[in-house]
């Protein structure tokens, strides 16, 4: 009897694979003149982000103290009164500080989701050169939709806050941003492999992912491109690297008691998200994403020493 390795342990090849097909399940019928039902489009997503998007953040707790060993398992409960303190302190900044909130928001997420997609070359290079092409490409993402969506993003914005930061200065902004991001990856890139013999297989993986995901982004309905870029690319490989953490640490068994794992907090943010859009009187995809910017901050933080730590790892 063959014996299928769990889900999450796929390899890169197989996760590519995932990625790329259902990218194109969204942009062919685009590119085809076709278009799906908006409820369809809606319910694909909305199950991607359950699945994959919200739930990478899940179990941060069981990563705190099994992987970092920030704490003693006994102790999840303070360390999860500590999460939801920070959490607190970064709504209020949201409260009392909405323009700073939201450029910390951009900031870190910059950072967060490049860290994440460029982990493959983050790990092997010189840290100044690793964190450079980081951070150039988290702010490609972030820069490419105020910048490719600028209509969809004066539509989301409420008038209190356009009103502190207009949505054409954020676009104006984005666009010096992008161009300069994306000048300073591709030297980041040449100068690895020039003056680092850095695998070509490595190089061709990180672009061709990073520029179907760029595709999305740019081409795809606000909304869509970045829910599909938040769960496909970005939240999947995360969940990849959480449960493969665990696994070597003996502290999950199987994808289904990883999934046991990852559901209680997962159907708690769900659920708070979803009663956002729905009961909002107005502009309540604005304020799920002020939601989503206080889960995702303590989130970001955490994950940001995991993979420090697995780095130092694989370099001992």
């Amino acid at each position: 009897m063959v014996v299928r390795p769990p889900f999450f342990f796929m390899n890169s090849l197989t996760l590519r694979t995932v990625q790329f097909s259902i990218t194109g399940c969204f942009l062919l019928p685009m590119l085809m003149g076709w278009a799906y039902p908006v409820w369809f489009t809606v319910v694909v997503l909305a199950v991607l982000v359950g699945l994959f998007g919200i739930s990478h953040g899940a179990i941060d707790h069981i990563l705190a103290s099994d992987v970092l060993g920030w704490i003693k398992p006994a102790h999840q409960l303070r360390f999860m009164g500590k999460y939801l303190a920070v959490m607190l302190l970064y709504g209020l900044l949201w409260l009392s500080a909405p323009v700073v909130g939201f450029w910390l928001f951009l900031l870190y997420s910059a950072w967060h989701f490049g860290q994440s997609d460029a982990l493959s070359l983050w790990n092997i290079l010189p840290k100044a050169l690793g964190t450079s092409i980081a951070m150039s490409w988290g702010l490609l993402v972030i820069c490419s939709i105020p910048l490719f969506h600028s209509n969809e993003l004066a539509e989301v914005l409420p008038s209190w806050f356009v009103v502190k930061l207009p949505s054409s200065t954020i676009v104006s902004i984005a666009r010096r941003i992008f161009i300069l991001s994306l000048g300073f990856l591709i030297t980041c890139i040449l100068s690895a492999l020039a003056f680092y013999k850095l695998h070509i297989r490595i190089v061709l993986d990180f672009t061709i992912t990073n520029l179907v995901s760029l595709y999305a982004l740019v081409f795809l309905p606000m909304w869509v491109g970045f829910g599909l870029y938040f769960s496909i690319f970005h939240a999947l490989p995360s969940l990849i690297n959480e449960y493969k953490a665990l696994r070597t640490k003996q502290r999950v068994e199987s994808t289904k008691h990883f999934a046991k794992m990852l559901a209680p907090f997962t159907l708690v943010a769900y659920i708070g998200l979803v009663a956002i859009v729905l009961y909002s009187q107005s502009h309540s995809y604005f304020y799920a994403l002020i939601a989503i910017s206080i889960l995702a901050f303590p989130h970001s933080v955490l994950m940001h020493f995991l993979y420090v730590k697995l780095r130092l790892k694989a370099d001992a």
